[in-house]
């Protein structure tokens, strides 16, 4: 019998199936740029083998942000704004909501208010693990400074860092059909 998947073990990078079951377009909490979330699961395959131990995968949720207009921020502007539109064009197309090989001009996206339409959706996706090294809360000193992190937790017997691994999508290839039957 499969174990659950649990942030403890390193998510493979792979190909899955993912449905998104969230979305909503906002502000981004750190920079108040306009941005559309979208909250996937793993639909396909329901399990993997890492490490020579079997993992249920299926449902594991993944969050991915795309920002449509950078407001805020270091550097230029237009230029991050331009390649954010590009990237935001690349997704709509990916879930075949605009034509294939559209431009930010004829795309047909308003940035400012974007129609979505990714909800229930299947797409293939190259999944990777995040490694993320777990972090103590910041001392008074720390927080005087401006330091947001404690230090890097570690392991007291095999002293190392303590990490965590969050399942992040690298690219979104394309639909994919809704035959849960079909060999992966």
């Amino acid at each position: 019998m499969a174990t659950k998947y649990n942030n403890r073990v390193k998510f493979p990078r792979e190909n899955f199936v993912l449905r998104v079951i969230e979305e909503v377009f906002g502000m981004s909490k750190g920079k108040e740029n306009p941005m559309i979330t979208l909250k996937f699961e793993v639909d396909r395959p329901e399990e993997v083998n890492i490490g020579g131990e079997d993992y249920t995968v299926a449902g594991t949720q993944i969050t991915n942000y795309y920002t449509t207009i950078v407001l805020n921020g270091e550097g230029d502007l237009a230029d991050k704004t331009r390649k954010a539109q590009e990237n935001v064009v690349k997704l709509y197309e990916a879930f075949g909501l605009v034509p294939k090989n559209s431009t930010v001009e004829n795309s047909g996206i308003n940035f400012e208010n974007p129609k979505l339409g990714f909800k229930g959706k299947l797409v293939w996706a190259l999944c990777y693990p995040d490694e993320q090294p777990q972090r103590k809360s910041p001392t008074k000193e720390q927080l005087a400074k401006g330091i947001k992190q404690g230090d890097i937790i570690m392991d007291p017997i095999l002293k190392i860092p303590v990490v965590s691994y969050y399942p992040k999508i690298d690219r979104i290839y394309g639909l994919a059909d809704n035959n849960v039957n079909k060999p992966f």
